[in-house]
């Protein structure tokens, strides 16, 4: 077994509940996470933003812990689950169906913005570097690793100025490239609005009313008579 099949083994998505009410304590747990041996992404979730998700190879869960509540005082572990690969969705292929008009659809709003930065990485201690300076940023909610090499850092988060944290990697990692901004749209809004759907009458129309054939049935006198 070759070294990327034992890492796709060990990696895993941990969700923490933890005691954050306010930007300040999100920052602080953020901080905690990335740090963190192992740990590719770490993102804020919860309707309330109380729990923390983090994904990566070989998590130290146990040191993950108990940093978060000696700084937080609070913090329970939700659930461990290993990743797995999706496999590619297939194509759905249908008849040809008279389809109705086009209806307009409720567009979702955007939630904050999703920047895409390329930087330069020299040996895995300087991934948790990185990702402590992302997550030090003003708006920060998600921060991960992208990319087939993994030199790009995807940062959402609202109110983020994409300009100052570029420059502010340059500064500090001698390298960074603003990749690409772009609005983050709210995931719930966007699936509700894929799931509307118009149905189609199964029958056609003569004029305003349905339109039926009437058919007469004509019995033979002589079927079945007797000779």
């Amino acid at each position: 077994m070759c070294n990327k099949d034992i890492s796709l083994l060990l990696q895993q998505k941990v969700l923490i509940k933890v005691s954050m009410h306010c930007d300040k304590s999100r920052k602080k747990a953020m901080t905690i996470a990335v740090q963190t041996s192992g740990v590719i992404s770490a993102t804020i979730k919860g309707d309330d933003r109380g729990q923390i998700e983090v994904t990566g190879v070989a998590i130290d869960i146990y040191n993950l812990l108990t940093k978060l509540r000696k700084k937080l005082k609070y913090a329970d572990l939700l659930s461990v689950a290993p990743i797995e690969e999706k496999p590619p969705d297939k194509p759905i292929t249908t008849a040809e169906t008279p389809q109705p008009p086009p209806q307009p659809q409720p567009q979702p709003q955007p939630v904050g913005q999703k920047v895409v930065i390329k930087v330069t990485i020299n040996g895995q201690k300087s991934r948790p570097k990185v990702m402590n300076i992302v997550v030090g940023s003003f708006g920060v909610e998600s921060v991960a690793w992208k990319g087939d090499d993994k030199n790009q850092i995807e940062v959402i988060g609202d109110g983020l100025d994409p300009a100052v944290l570029t420059l502010l990697l340059r500064k500090k990692l001698g390298y960074a490239d603003l990749v690409s901004v772009e609005e983050k749209k709210d995931e719930k809004k966007e699936d509700e609005a894929k799931l509307q759907v118009t149905a189609m009458p199964a029958y056609s129309y003569y004029g305003s009313w349905p339109y039926c054939e009437a058919t007469q049935v004509v019995r033979d006198p002589y079927y079945g008579s007797c000779s």
